[in-house]
């Protein structure tokens, strides 16, 4: 019916014709069409969060969620999703442990699958309240 006049402008959510929809079109359907389907009553601004929630469960920099996500500056992304995150202290703990060991002919103390239990050497991270504050400290133990 639409073909010749189809005007294709790679949009997920169009008119027969291939032109925007109102932006209010789609939000105003989703949470029905969800109900309808046996999923539960969303709005349709949760999939944008969902998005950004599983980006960031996916380890996707944080910076490249806000730039997909339109933000100004990556500190709204921050601020919005930032409760997502509080494994990420260990994490980076962990992969800084592991880089030092892999620096120093050292085997990290974690005992994770495929790696050797013993324990060569030991990191612990001192964190203040001020950047210039954060500490390293190292322990050594000799077999």
């Amino acid at each position: 019916m639409y073909e010749k006049e189809y005007e294709d402008h790679d949009l997920v959510f169009c008119q027969p014709n291939g032109k925007p929809m109102h932006p209010d079109t789609p939000t105003s359907w989703f949470p029905a069409f969800l109900e309808r389907v046996g999923l539960p009553r969303l709005n349709f601004h949760c999939l944008r969060h969902t998005h950004a929630s599983l980006l960031l469960k996916a380890g996707v920099n944080i910076k490249i969620i806000s730039e997909r996500l339109g933000h100004s500056s990556v500190r709204i992304t921050y601020d919005l999703y930032s409760h997502l995150m509080p494994g990420m202290q260990r994490e980076a703990a962990d992969r800084l442990e592991d880089v030092l060991a892999e620096n120093l002919g050292t085997k990290p103390t974690k005992k994770l699958p495929g790696r050797s239990p013993e324990a060569l050497i030991s990191l612990e991270l001192m964190v203040g309240f001020e950047p210039t504050t954060c500490a390293l400290r190292v322990r050594s133990t000799a077999f």
